[in-house]
C-alpha cells in the first residue's frame, strides 16, 4: 500500500508501507518555534537518532520518513555515523557556498546534520589531533556513495580561500574517473564500476598536499556486454556525441546505436548526463592532470579501437570446423591501424591460439564463436589497462611526496543481487561489502564489548548480525576462493567441475546452500540477504588472461601510449607477482582492531596484465582483490573511522517517494536498528584518567594535586555542574525504555572515563563558559592595569604638554618677528639680483643669437657645396651624352668615306679594327662609368 502526503503544498510524497492501509499525513511546513521542542521534533524529525526517547523499527522509518518530506535527508547516528537517504532530485540550495561556509569551526550538534558536519571533523581532527581519518561510505547500487564522496572531496577542497593546484587536480582527477569508471545501472544513472579509495593529505597548514587514488576490481565485463536497462561506461557515449566532427571522421565514429558494444539495450542516453557538455569537460580535465592533447588523442583512438573490435565479424571456412576468417577486413584494418600493429599479423593473433610447447610454438586456429570471444577479451583488456594507467598518471600528479596525515575517502561498489544473473563480478562486489560490513561491527560492536570488559563497565549485551562466518566461508581455506584459485590451476577445469567442488566442499555450511532450480549455480546467504550465482564464467573471469598470441601482438605495437601502458602493465604484474610469491592467509581484523596476513601493495586488481603460467592462482583475479581488501582493512583500522550509511529511498529512482519496507530492509542489514541501540546504551566518549583531569579540572572549586587521578574524576563528575546535566538528563529521558539503557550519563573505568555524548557536550560547553569566564576577569584585570597605566603616563604628558605650549606661544612671537625681518631683506636682495639677472640674461640672448647664426651659416655652406656638386655630376652626364652621340655620327661617317676610299686597302684589317675599337670603346666606356659613378658617390 501506499499514501501520499503532500509536499511543499503542491506536490505529493509517496510513502509504500508494508502495512495494510495507511492514512494521510499532511506535514504543515510553516515556521516553527523553536522554543516548542516537542512541535520541532513531530514536524521535522529527530536530527540525531541517538536522542530519540522510543527506540523502534518503526519510530526510526517514521522520522527519517518526516525527514525526507521535507528535504532534509541526513540524519545523525551519534557524531560518528550519518544516515544519507537519496532525494534522486536536485538540491542547489543544500550545497551551495554559503551553507558550507556554516559549517567552518562548527561543533558536532551546532548545526543540522549534513555531509559537510562529517568532512569538518574529519578535517578538524586530522589538523589538530594531527591523527590520520577515514570516512566509510557505504550502501546499496543507487543509494548516492559516489555524489556523497564528491561533496566530501567539493568541502575538503573549498575549506581554504586559496585553492592551491593540487586541489584543483584533485577535482579534476574525480571528473575523469567517473567518465572511465562510472556507467548507467538500472538502479543508478551514474553508477561507479570500480572501487575507489582516496587518500587526501593534508600539510601542516591543513591545506591539501597530495593525494592518492587505488582502484578495486573495474567491471571490464561491461565492456562487451550490457543488460537492458544498463549501458556501457560514459567516455564512450561522451566521445560519439561530444568529440569534434574531425575527430569522429578520423576515428570513424557514427552514433551509439551504430556499434555492438553499445547497442545491446535501449537505453542510449541519460537525461542527466550531458554528453556533449561533459566531453570538452573530460579534455580539459586531463589537459589540467598532466595529459596533453596529443596523448588525449591517443587515448582515444584506443577507446575507438575498442568500439570497433566489437565490429569485427568472423566466418568458419568451408570444409573445415575449427579454423575461420574475417569477413571485414577494412574493418580489421583499422583496428590494426588504431593499434598500431601489422594487419596480418593482427588478423592470425585474433584467430589462430599459440601453445608454447618444448619443441616451440604451436600455432592452432579457432573457430568463428571462439574467434569472437577473443576479440571481446582484447577489448577488454585493452580498457582495462587503459583506465589502470590513468588512475597511475593521476596518482604521479596528485601524490606529490609531501603532506603528514590524511583523509581517506572510500567509495565501493555497493552490494548488488540481480534478478538475471549474479556473476563473479557481483560475487567479488559483494564479498568487499561483507569485509566493510566486518568492519563495521568490529569498530561498533566488537571493540565496544571489548573495552567494556576490560574497563569493568556495565552495560547491557546487544545482539547483533556477525558475518564473520560468512567471511570464513569466502576467504578461509577450502573457501570459495581456495577452490576457485585450485580450480584455476588445472587447463582442463570447467564451470561444472567447480561447481561440483564447491558442494562438496561447504554442504555442511549454514551459509552455502544449492537450491533446486539453480543447475548451474549457487546461493550464498550475505549479511543483506540471499544472492543466487550463477557458475558459469566464474573462472575465466578469475584467470583473466587472454591468448598468448594477443599477448606477443600487443607488445610489438607501435602505439606510443599502447606501448606505455602495455610496459606498466608489465611492470605491475611482476610486482603482483613478487607479492604473491609467499604465501598470503586470510586477513582477519581481530577483536583489537589489528590486521593479520600479509597485505598488497595498493594497486588494482584490475592493473595486471599476465601471460599465461603454471601459477595461474597467484596471479587470479580474487586472490588479488582478497590482498587488496586486507590492505584496505588495515589502512581503515589505523584511522579514527566516520561511516556515511547511504539509503535508497525507493527502487524506481522517483523523487519525493519513501519506500518504507525497503529504507527497513537496509537499515536491517547495515546493522543500523542495533548501532542506534549501542550508541545510546553505551559510552562512545573515552578519555584516559590524567587528560580527563587535564581537560575539566577548571569546573571545580578546589586544587588538584594529581595524588590520585580517579578520585579527582569522580570530583569532577560529581560536582555542580555535571549534577546539572544528570538532572537536566533525567527530566529530559523520564522512565527509561526498555532497551538496556542505563540513566548513567558516565562510568569509570580503570583508566578511562566514559561519557555520553550528552554528558560529554554538556561538558565542553561547561568548559567553554568557565573558560570565556575566566578570560573576562583576565581581560577586565588587564584592562584596569593597562587603564591605569595609561591615565598616569596620559597626567604626565599633559604637564609637559602644557610646558611645550607656554614655550611654544612665546616661540612663536620670536618667530614671527623674526620672519618680518628676514622677508624685508629677502625683498632687497631679490630686487638686487633681478637686475644683475636681467643683464646676464640679456648677454646670453646676444651669444646665442651669433651662436645659431654661425651653425646656420656652416649648415648652409655644407648643404651648397653638396648641391654643387651634384650639378656638377648632372652637368657632366649630359655632355658626357652629347659627346657620345657626336663621336657616334662623326666615326661613322669617317668609316664611310675610308670605306669609299680604301675599301679594298682596308678589307682585310677591317675585322681587326672594328674589333679594336670596340675593346676601346668597351675600355672608354668602363672609364666613363666609374667617373660617373665616383661622381654620383660624392
Amino acid at each position: 500500500m501506499s499514501s501520499r502526503v503532500a509536499l511543499n503544498g503542491t506536490q505529493p510524497l509517496s510513502v509504500h508501507t508494508a502495512k495494510a492501509s495507511t492514512a494521510n499525513q499532511p506535514i504543515d511546513e510553516k515556521h516553527i518555534d523553536e522554543r516548542d521542542v516537542l512541535l520541532e521534533d513531530e514536524a521535522t524529525g529527530t536530527a540525531d537518532m541517538i536522542a530519540m526517547t522510543h527506540m523502534s523499527v518503526s519510530a526510526i522509518l517514521s522520522n527519517l520518513r518526516r525527514r525526507y518530506a521535507l528535504d532534509h535527508i541526513y540524519t545523525n547516528i551519534g557524531s560518528s555515523i550519518l544516515v544519507a537517504v537519496n532525494p534522486y532530485k536536485d538540491l542547489p540550495l543544500f550545497y551551495g557556498d554559503e551553507l558550507l561556509r556554516s559549517y567552518v569551526d562548527h561543533e558536532h550538534g551546532a548545526r543540522p546534520p549534513h555531509i559537510f558536519a562529517i568532512a569538518e571533523m574529519a578535517y578538524r581532527s586530522v589538523t589538530q589531533q594531527k591523527c590520520n581519518q577515514s570516512v566509510v561510505v557505504s550502501g546499496e547500487s543507487g543509494a548516492g556513495k559516489t555524489v556523497s564522496c564528491k561533496w566530501l572531496i567539493h568541502y575538503l577542497v573549498n575549506i581554504t580561500d586559496n585553492q592551491t593546484r593540487v586541489e584543483q587536480q584533485l577535482v579534476y582527477a574525480n571528473h575523469v574517473l567517473e567518465s572511465f569508471g562510472n556507467a548507467c545501472t538500472l538502479r543508478n544513472d551514474n553508477s561507479s564500476r570500480f572501487g575507489k579509495f582516496t587518500k587526501i593529505k593534508f600539510d601542516e597548514q591543513g591545506k591539501i598536499a597530495g593525494a592518492r587514488i587505488t582502484d578495486y576490481l573495474l567491471e571490464k565485463s561491461r565492456i562487451v556486454h550490457q543488460e537492458e536497462g544498463e549501458r556501457n561506461f560514459h567516455i564512450f557515449f561522451e566521445l560519439l556525441c561530444g568529440g569534434s566532427i574531425a575527430l569522429r571522421e578520423k576515428l570513424r565514429l557514427t552514433k551509439p546505436a551504430d556499434f555492438r558494444y553499445l547497442n545491446q539495450s535501449t537505453v542510449i542516453s541519460v537525461s542527466e548526463w550531458n554528453e556533449s557538455d561533459r566531453f570538452p569537460l573530460t579534455q580539459q580535465a586531463l589537459l589540467v592532470l598532466g595529459i596533453e592533447e596529443k596523448e588525449q588523442l591517443q587515448i582515444f583512438e584506443l577507446m575507438a579501437a575498442v568500439l570497433h573490435l566489437g565490429e569485427l565479424n568472423f566466418r568458419d571456412q568451408e570444409g573445415t570446423m575449427d579454423q575461420c576468417r574475417v569477413i571485414n577486413m577494412d574493418q580489421l584494418s583499422f583496428v590494426a591501424q588504431l593499434l598500431g600493429m601489422e594487419p596480418k599479423v593482427f588478423e592470425i593473433a585474433l584467430i589462430q591460439k599459440s601453445l608454447h610447447t618444448v619443441d616451440g610454438v604451436l600455432q592452432t586456429p579457432l573457430d568463428a564463436k571462439q574467434a569472437k570471444e577473443n576479440c571481446d577479451s582484447l577489448a577488454r583488456r585493452i580498457y582495462q589497462m587503459v583506465f589502470t594507467y590513468l588512475v597511475h598518471r593521476i596518482n604521479l600528479v596528485l601524490d606529490t611526496g609531501r603532506g603528514h596525515n590524511f583523509i581517506a575517502l572510500l567509495d565501493i561498489f555497493g552490494f548488488e543481487n540481480f534478478d538475471a544473473v549474479n556473476s563473479f563480478e557481483q560475487f567479488c562486489i559483494n564479498y568487499a561489502n561483507e569485509k566493510l560490513q566486518q568492519f563495521f561491527n568490529d569498530h561498533i560492536f566488537k571493540l565496544e564489548e571489548k573495552v567494556y570488559a576490560e574497563e569493568g563497565i556495565t552495560w547491557e549485551k546487544i545482539d547483533f548480525v556477525d558475518n564473520e562466518e560468512t567471511l570464513d566461508m569466502i576467504e578461509k581455506r577450502l573457501g570459495i576462493l581456495d577452490v576457485l584459485d585450485e580450480e584455476c590451476r588445472f587447463p582442463k577445469a570447467t564451470d561444472d567441475s567447480f561447481r561440483r567442488k564447491l558442494v562438496k566442499t561447504l554442504e555442511n555450511c549454514k551459509y552455502f546452500r544449492v537450491p533446486k532450480r539453480l543447475r548451474t549455480g549457487f546461493r550464498i546467504l550475505h549479511y543483506a540477504g540471499e544472492v543466487d550465482y550463477e557458475a558459469s564464467g566464474f573462472l575465466e573471469k578469475n584467470r583473466d588472461q587472454i591468448q598468448s598470441s594477443l599477448v606477443d601482438a600487443l607488445a610489438q605495437t607501435t602505439n606510443p601510449l599502447l606501448q606505455d601502458v602495455v610496459r606498466f602493465g608489465t611492470r605491475e604484474a611482476s610486482a603482483v607477482s613478487s607479492t604473491s610469491s609467499s604465501p598470503c592467509p586470510s586477513p582477519r581484523p581481530t577483536r583489537s582492531g589489528s590486521v593479520s596476513g600479509h597485505a598488497s601493495p595498493s594497486r588494482s586488481a584490475s592493473g595486471s596484465f599476465v601471460r599465461r603460467n603454471t601459477k595461474a592462482a597467484s596471479h587470479s583475479v580474487g586472490s588479488q582483490f582478497k590482498r587488496q581488501l586486507a590492505e584496505l582493512m588495515e589502512d581503515l583500522t589505523s584511522t579514527n573511522s566516520w561511516f556515511v550509511r547511504c539509503v535508497r529511498s525507493n527502487m524506481s529512482k522517483f523523487p519525493n517517494e519513501f519506500d518504507e519496507e525497503l529504507v527497513e530492509t537496509q537499515l536491517r542489514y547495515s546493522g543500523m536498528l542495533e548501532t542506534i541501540r549501542v550508541r545510546k546504551a553505551g559510552y562512545p566518549i573515552r578519555t584516559p584518567h590524567d587528560l580527563f583531569v587535564l581537560r575539566y579540572r577548571m569546573l571545580c572549586d578546589h586544587v588538584f594535586k594529581r595524588t590520585n587521578v580517579i578520585s579527582e574524576c569522580k570530583a569532577i563528575l560529581t560536582g555542580e555542574i555535571a549534577s546539572k546535566c544528570t538532572q537536566l538528563e533525567s527530566k529530559d529521558e523520564g522512565s527509561v525504555p526498555e532497551t538496556g539503557v542505563s540513566k548513567n550519563l558516565w562510568q569509570l573505568g580503570k583508566t578511562m572515563v566514559f561519557m555520553r555524548e550528552s554528558m560529554y557536550f554538556y561538558l565542553e560547553d561547561s568548559r567553554k563558559t568557565r573558560l570565556q569566564h575566566c578570560a573576562v576577569v583576565l581581560q577586565a584585570l588587564y584592562r584596569m592595569y593597562t587603564v591605569r597605566k595609561w591615565y598616569v603616563h596620559y597626567r604626565a604628558q599633559v604637564i609637559r604638554v602644557q610646558a611645550q605650549v607656554r614655550r611654544f606661544l612665546c616661540r612663536q612671537r620670536f618667530l614671527r618677528q623674526k620672519r618680518a625681518a628676514i622677508r624685508l631683506q629677502a625683498r632687497v636682495r631679490c630686487f638686487q639680483k633681478r637686475q644683475w639677472y636681467v643683464g646676464v640674461r640679456r648677454s646670453f640672448v646676444v651669444h646665442q643669437a651669433l651662436v645659431r647664426a654661425f651653425l646656420q651659416r656652416k649648415c648652409y655652406l655644407r648643404e651648397r657645396h653638396v648641391l654643387v656638386k651634384a650639378q656638377a655630376g648632372v652637368r657632366a652626364v649630359l655632355a658626357l651624352r652629347r659627346y657620345r652621340r657626336s663621336r657616334y655620327v662623326l666615326t661613322k661617317a669617317q668609316a664611310g668615306a675610308r670605306l669609299v676610299l680604301a675599301r679594298r686597302h682596308f678589307l682585310r684589317v677591317r675585322r681587326s679594327a672594328i674589333f679594336c675599337q670596340a675593346m676601346v670603346r668597351a675600355r672608354q666606356q668602363r672609364q666613363r662609368y666609374l667617373r660617373q659613378r665616383q661622381l654620383l658617390i660624392r
